[in-house]
């Protein structure tokens, strides 16, 4: 998995929010301030991703759980993520805006501005790259 963290240090989107809760506080900083990039053996095994599957098994495992899911009654799988979703941590809309406003702030020092730079003329944000992103290791 490229980590993009190698610009500046600090994920947006929602990773911020989201990879504590997958990876845990310990291994989010690491992740986060490591900047290193992670195969998806690594991934799984830190509770990043749920599985790796290799690409020649991706579209019949997807297959298989995409008609496991179909045949399930609308109420149950409704039901079911309704439940997951207030059970789960999950971030409140506060929290990304809080983020945002905090990262936009730190995007603007001169650190960051020399990093965004470098990095795009190593070609990162570029439509080639960001198209051919799986082939980058």
């Amino acid at each position: 998995m490229p980590n993009g963290n190698k610009l500046w240090g600090a994920p947006g989107g929602g990773g911020i929010e989201w990879l504590p809760r997958h990876v845990g506080r310990s291994r989010a900083l690491e992740i986060i301030l490591g900047g290193d990039d992670f195969d998806a053996d690594t991934a799984e095994l830190y509770g990043w991703i749920n599985r790796s599957i290799a690409d020649a098994e991706l579209d019949s495992y997807v297959d298989r759980l995409a008609r496991r899911i179909a045949q399930m009654d609308e109420t149950a799988l409704a039901t079911a993520k309704q439940l997951i979703n207030l059970r789960s941590p999950v971030p409140a809309i506060a929290d990304f805006e809080e983020t945002f406003r905090i990262l936009a702030k730190v995007a603007g020092s001169e650190g960051a501005k020399e990093a965004i730079r470098r990095s795009k003329a190593n070609g990162w944000g570029t439509e080639p790259l960001e198209i051919e992103l799986p082939r980058y290791d």
